[in-house]
Protein backbone atom coordinates (compact mmCIF):
# COMPACT_ATOMS: atom_id res chain seq x y z
CA UNK A 1 0.00 0.00 0.00
CA UNK A 2 1.37 3.67 -0.95
CA UNK A 3 2.19 6.73 1.04
CA UNK A 4 -1.54 8.22 -0.74
CA UNK A 5 -2.90 5.24 0.48
CA UNK A 6 -2.39 5.15 4.28
CA UNK A 7 -2.77 9.20 4.30
CA UNK A 8 -6.36 8.81 2.93
CA UNK A 9 -7.08 6.06 4.89
CA UNK A 10 -5.65 8.12 7.81
CA UNK A 11 -7.69 11.09 6.97
CA UNK A 12 -11.11 9.03 6.64
CA UNK A 13 -10.43 7.30 10.08
CA UNK A 14 -9.95 11.04 11.72
CA UNK A 15 -13.03 12.30 10.12
CA UNK A 16 -14.61 8.72 11.74
CA UNK A 17 -13.25 9.83 15.12
CA UNK A 18 -14.49 12.91 15.06
CA UNK A 19 -17.71 12.34 13.77
CA UNK A 20 -19.02 8.89 16.37
CA UNK A 21 -16.71 10.49 19.00
CA UNK A 22 -17.03 14.35 19.15
CA UNK A 23 -16.17 14.73 22.84
CA UNK A 24 -12.78 13.35 22.45
CA UNK A 25 -12.27 16.02 20.17
CA UNK A 26 -13.72 18.84 22.17
CA UNK A 27 -12.25 21.03 24.42
CA UNK A 28 -11.76 19.63 28.12
CA UNK A 29 -15.12 19.25 29.85
CA UNK A 30 -16.06 18.66 33.49
CA UNK A 31 -19.38 18.26 35.23
CA UNK A 32 -18.34 17.83 38.79
CA UNK A 33 -19.46 20.92 40.75
CA UNK A 34 -17.63 23.87 41.24
CA UNK A 35 -20.10 26.36 43.65
CA UNK A 36 -17.84 29.45 44.28
CA UNK A 37 -19.39 29.94 40.80
CA UNK A 38 -22.78 31.33 42.33
CA UNK A 39 -20.46 33.41 45.11
CA UNK A 40 -19.20 36.94 44.76
CA UNK A 41 -18.28 39.72 47.25
CA UNK A 42 -20.00 42.79 48.36
CA UNK A 43 -17.64 45.88 48.61
CA UNK A 44 -17.02 45.60 52.02
CA UNK A 45 -15.87 41.81 51.36
CA UNK A 46 -18.57 39.59 52.65
CA UNK A 47 -19.81 36.25 50.33
CA UNK A 48 -23.34 36.45 48.42
CA UNK A 49 -24.44 33.75 46.75
CA UNK A 50 -26.92 34.14 43.74
CA UNK A 51 -29.69 31.92 44.66
CA UNK A 52 -31.86 32.30 41.15
CA UNK A 53 -28.67 30.67 39.08
CA UNK A 54 -27.87 28.06 41.82
CA UNK A 55 -31.66 27.15 41.54
CA UNK A 56 -31.67 27.16 37.75
CA UNK A 57 -28.69 24.96 37.85
CA UNK A 58 -29.71 22.48 40.29
CA UNK A 59 -33.18 21.94 38.47
CA UNK A 60 -31.09 20.90 35.00
CA UNK A 61 -28.90 18.66 37.09
CA UNK A 62 -31.57 16.88 38.87
CA UNK A 63 -33.40 16.42 35.86
CA UNK A 64 -30.09 14.68 34.28
CA UNK A 65 -29.87 12.10 37.28
CA UNK A 66 -33.39 11.48 37.94
CA UNK A 67 -34.73 7.65 37.13
CA UNK A 68 -35.21 7.03 33.39
CA UNK A 69 -37.52 4.77 31.70
CA UNK A 70 -40.15 4.79 34.25
CA UNK A 71 -43.16 2.53 32.12
CA UNK A 72 -44.78 0.86 31.36
CA UNK A 73 -47.38 0.44 34.23
CA UNK A 74 -47.54 -3.23 34.01
CA UNK A 75 -45.24 -4.85 37.11
CA UNK A 76 -43.21 -7.72 37.04
CA UNK A 77 -45.47 -10.18 39.05
CA UNK A 78 -44.55 -11.73 42.62
CA UNK A 79 -41.85 -13.74 40.86
CA UNK A 80 -40.59 -11.19 38.21
CA UNK A 81 -37.41 -9.80 38.14
CA UNK A 82 -35.56 -7.13 35.60
CA UNK A 83 -32.55 -5.79 34.90
CA UNK A 84 -31.60 -3.25 32.37
CA UNK A 85 -29.32 -0.32 31.13
CA UNK A 86 -30.61 3.00 30.44
CA UNK A 87 -28.38 5.58 27.84
CA UNK A 88 -29.80 8.85 28.66
CA UNK A 89 -29.08 12.00 27.30
CA UNK A 90 -30.67 15.27 28.58
CA UNK A 91 -30.02 18.91 27.23
CA UNK A 92 -29.21 21.60 29.39
CA UNK A 93 -28.93 25.43 28.98
CA UNK A 94 -25.21 25.86 29.00
CA UNK A 95 -25.46 29.59 30.42
CA UNK A 96 -27.19 27.86 33.62
CA UNK A 97 -23.97 25.51 33.70
CA UNK A 98 -21.31 27.78 33.32
CA UNK A 99 -21.11 28.73 36.94
CA UNK A 100 -20.16 25.34 37.96
CA UNK A 101 -18.62 23.35 35.36
CA UNK A 102 -15.65 23.61 32.82
CA UNK A 103 -17.09 23.83 29.39
CA UNK A 104 -20.76 22.58 29.44
CA UNK A 105 -21.71 20.82 26.04
CA UNK A 106 -25.68 21.45 25.25
CA UNK A 107 -26.15 17.17 25.89
CA UNK A 108 -25.59 15.86 29.32
CA UNK A 109 -24.89 11.98 28.97
CA UNK A 110 -25.86 9.49 31.82
CA UNK A 111 -26.09 6.02 32.80
CA UNK A 112 -28.23 4.36 34.52
CA UNK A 113 -28.60 0.23 35.86
CA UNK A 114 -31.54 -0.52 37.05
CA UNK A 115 -32.76 -3.59 39.19
CA UNK A 116 -35.86 -4.10 39.82
CA UNK A 117 -38.35 -7.15 41.63
CA UNK A 118 -41.69 -7.71 41.62
CA UNK A 119 -43.88 -7.74 44.78
CA UNK A 120 -47.67 -9.07 45.43
CA UNK A 121 -50.04 -7.09 45.27
CA UNK A 122 -49.22 -5.40 41.80
CA UNK A 123 -46.07 -3.60 43.06
CA UNK A 124 -42.45 -3.54 42.61
CA UNK A 125 -39.48 -2.06 44.13
CA UNK A 126 -36.22 -0.96 41.89
CA UNK A 127 -32.87 0.21 42.68
CA UNK A 128 -31.15 2.29 40.45
CA UNK A 129 -27.36 3.69 40.26
CA UNK A 130 -26.30 5.98 37.83
CA UNK A 131 -23.12 7.50 36.35
CA UNK A 132 -22.89 11.28 34.72
CA UNK A 133 -20.27 11.10 31.70
CA UNK A 134 -17.56 13.56 31.63
CA UNK A 135 -17.32 13.99 35.91
CA UNK A 136 -16.59 11.87 38.84
CA UNK A 137 -20.84 12.25 39.81
CA UNK A 138 -22.61 9.21 40.51
CA UNK A 139 -26.11 9.06 41.69
CA UNK A 140 -28.34 5.91 43.74
CA UNK A 141 -32.03 5.81 44.21
CA UNK A 142 -34.74 3.91 45.14
CA UNK A 143 -38.46 3.39 43.49
CA UNK A 144 -41.62 1.71 44.68
CA UNK A 145 -44.20 1.22 42.30
CA UNK A 146 -48.06 -0.32 42.61
CA UNK A 147 -50.37 -0.76 40.03
CA UNK A 148 -53.82 0.09 40.67
CA UNK A 149 -55.45 -1.27 37.16
CA UNK A 150 -53.42 -3.90 35.60
CA UNK A 151 -54.19 -7.10 33.28
CA UNK A 152 -58.13 -5.88 31.93
CA UNK A 153 -58.17 -6.49 28.18
CA UNK A 154 -60.46 -3.74 27.33
CA UNK A 155 -58.69 -0.95 29.57
CA UNK A 156 -54.88 0.31 29.82
CA UNK A 157 -52.45 -0.24 32.73
CA UNK A 158 -52.18 2.61 35.35
CA UNK A 159 -49.25 2.41 38.11
CA UNK A 160 -48.47 5.05 40.18
CA UNK A 161 -44.60 5.22 42.11
CA UNK A 162 -42.73 7.15 43.75
CA UNK A 163 -38.82 7.42 43.56
CA UNK A 164 -35.69 8.85 46.19
CA UNK A 165 -32.28 9.62 45.40
CA UNK A 166 -29.38 11.41 46.23
CA UNK A 167 -26.20 12.95 44.24
CA UNK A 168 -22.53 11.14 45.43
CA UNK A 169 -19.31 12.33 45.19
CA UNK A 170 -20.62 15.60 44.64
CA UNK A 171 -18.25 17.96 46.73
CA UNK A 172 -19.81 20.43 48.72
CA UNK A 173 -22.84 20.35 46.42
CA UNK A 174 -25.72 18.26 48.08
CA UNK A 175 -28.82 17.22 46.22
CA UNK A 176 -32.09 14.76 47.50
CA UNK A 177 -34.71 14.10 45.01
CA UNK A 178 -37.78 12.99 45.23
CA UNK A 179 -39.93 11.82 41.89
CA UNK A 180 -43.77 10.75 42.06
CA UNK A 181 -45.35 9.48 38.88
CA UNK A 182 -48.29 7.99 36.52
CA UNK A 183 -47.73 5.86 34.24
CA UNK A 184 -50.68 4.60 31.27
CA UNK A 185 -50.13 1.64 29.41
CA UNK A 186 -51.55 -1.23 27.23
CA UNK A 187 -49.23 -4.33 26.02
CA UNK A 188 -50.14 -6.06 22.88
CA UNK A 189 -48.86 -9.47 20.82
CA UNK A 190 -47.28 -8.93 17.67
CA UNK A 191 -48.14 -12.30 15.78
CA UNK A 192 -47.45 -14.13 18.79
CA UNK A 193 -43.63 -13.22 18.50
CA UNK A 194 -43.07 -10.52 20.79
CA UNK A 195 -44.91 -7.54 22.25
CA UNK A 196 -45.05 -3.95 22.42
CA UNK A 197 -46.08 -1.67 25.41
CA UNK A 198 -46.72 2.02 24.46
CA UNK A 199 -46.59 4.01 27.53
CA UNK A 200 -47.45 7.60 28.33
CA UNK A 201 -46.85 9.68 31.95
CA UNK A 202 -46.52 12.27 34.48
CA UNK A 203 -43.43 13.03 36.78
CA UNK A 204 -42.97 15.59 39.19
CA UNK A 205 -39.17 15.98 40.21
CA UNK A 206 -38.86 17.71 44.16
CA UNK A 207 -35.23 18.80 44.85
CA UNK A 208 -33.51 20.06 47.82
CA UNK A 209 -30.21 21.34 47.07
CA UNK A 210 -27.56 23.24 49.74
CA UNK A 211 -24.03 23.02 50.36
CA UNK A 212 -21.92 22.22 52.78
CA UNK A 213 -19.45 24.63 54.20
CA UNK A 214 -17.17 26.02 51.67
CA UNK A 215 -14.68 28.76 50.86
CA UNK A 216 -13.81 31.48 47.66
CA UNK A 217 -10.06 32.83 47.34
CA UNK A 218 -10.83 36.68 48.59
CA UNK A 219 -8.42 39.47 47.54
CA UNK A 220 -8.77 42.03 49.08
CA UNK A 221 -7.81 46.30 48.20
CA UNK A 222 -4.46 46.12 49.69
CA UNK A 223 -3.34 43.03 48.20
CA UNK A 224 -4.11 40.87 51.01
CA UNK A 225 -5.76 37.39 50.14
CA UNK A 226 -7.86 35.15 52.41
CA UNK A 227 -10.51 32.44 51.93
CA UNK A 228 -13.56 33.40 52.37
CA UNK A 229 -15.97 30.81 53.92
CA UNK A 230 -19.85 30.25 52.36
CA UNK A 231 -22.77 28.12 52.87
CA UNK A 232 -25.78 27.71 50.07
CA UNK A 233 -28.83 27.13 52.22
CA UNK A 234 -31.54 24.78 51.42
CA UNK A 235 -33.53 25.38 47.96
CA UNK A 236 -36.78 23.64 47.33
CA UNK A 237 -37.32 23.18 43.68
CA UNK A 238 -40.21 21.70 41.80
CA UNK A 239 -40.18 20.50 38.41
CA UNK A 240 -42.18 18.64 36.17
CA UNK A 241 -42.11 16.57 33.30
CA UNK A 242 -44.29 14.76 30.38
CA UNK A 243 -43.06 11.10 29.25
CA UNK A 244 -43.54 8.96 26.08
CA UNK A 245 -42.23 5.75 25.14
CA UNK A 246 -42.09 2.05 23.81
CA UNK A 247 -40.76 -1.38 25.36
CA UNK A 248 -40.88 -4.39 23.14
CA UNK A 249 -40.22 -7.62 24.81
CA UNK A 250 -38.81 -10.77 23.05
CA UNK A 251 -38.64 -14.03 25.54
CA UNK A 252 -36.78 -12.75 27.75
CA UNK A 253 -34.89 -9.90 26.15
CA UNK A 254 -36.59 -6.32 26.55
CA UNK A 255 -35.74 -3.26 24.99
CA UNK A 256 -37.02 0.30 24.34
CA UNK A 257 -36.82 4.06 23.72
CA UNK A 258 -38.62 6.98 26.15
CA UNK A 259 -38.79 10.70 25.48
CA UNK A 260 -39.29 13.00 28.45
CA UNK A 261 -40.41 16.67 27.97
CA UNK A 262 -39.50 19.47 30.83
CA UNK A 263 -39.62 23.30 31.12
CA UNK A 264 -36.44 24.17 28.65
CA UNK A 265 -35.10 20.27 28.79
CA UNK A 266 -35.60 17.26 26.93
CA UNK A 267 -34.78 13.80 27.61
CA UNK A 268 -33.61 11.24 25.33
CA UNK A 269 -33.48 7.28 27.07
CA UNK A 270 -32.19 4.13 24.89
CA UNK A 271 -32.72 0.86 27.72
CA UNK A 272 -31.92 -2.63 26.92
CA UNK A 273 -32.00 -5.69 29.61
CA UNK A 274 -33.52 -8.65 30.48
CA UNK A 275 -37.03 -10.04 32.56
CA UNK A 276 -37.90 -13.00 33.17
Amino acid sequence: MDRTHIARLETIAVALIVLVFPHLTAKARNYDPRLEGFVSFTSNGDTEVDYTAFRDYARELSLVFAPKFIGPAATLGSKGFELSLDLGLTTINKDKWQNASINPGSVVTVTQVRIAKGLPYSMQISGIITHIFESSLWAMGLELQAAVLEGIKYAPDIRFGVGVGTLLNSGDLAILLASPSVVLSKEFNVAGLFTLAPFAGYNMIYTNASSHLGGKVYKDNSGAISVKPFVIEGQNIFSHRAVLGLQAKVTYIVFGTELSLGKGQTSYTFKFGTAF
